[in-house]
């Protein structure tokens, strides 16, 4: 399937993805947009696709919230998405929200978080 995508094909994707969220934003009276980076393709490709689909009255910005489990790399690729864009990214570090869940959970639950639950 993939190998049918040829450039017609793909720009007819990225503009429908782009009327698609225009549309959205204009029937929920949206004017901003706020995209979580984690530094993965994932929120990258959804950040790409609100600043091809900004316009004039419509503002898009990025946050990073690095945690335990964050790594260098994907700081790193956050911020360059962000300054290759020119759009603003807020950094809010959740280690200590991410250590506070942790104990209400295990206080709650009587189970520890361990593994990809945990991350």
């Amino acid at each position: 399937m993939l190998e049918n995508l040829n450039d017609d094909c793909l720009k007819e994707l990225t503009s429908s993805l782009i009327f698609g969220l225009r549309e959205y934003a204009k029937r929920c009276y949206f004017k901003k947009f706020l995209v979580a980076l984690s530094g993965g393709i994932d929120s990258a490709l959804v950040l790409a696709i609100a600043h091809l689909a900004k316009q004039e009255d419509f503002e898009v910005e990025a946050i990073y919230m690095p945690g335990k489990f964050s790594s260098g790399l994907s700081y790193e690729l956050a911020t360059k998405m962000c300054q290759n864009l020119n759009i603003p990214l807020r950094i809010i570090n959740i280690k200590f929200f991410h250590q506070s869940i942790r104990h209400e959970y295990s206080q709650s639950m009587r189970l520890a978080l361990e593994g990809i639950s945990d991350e």
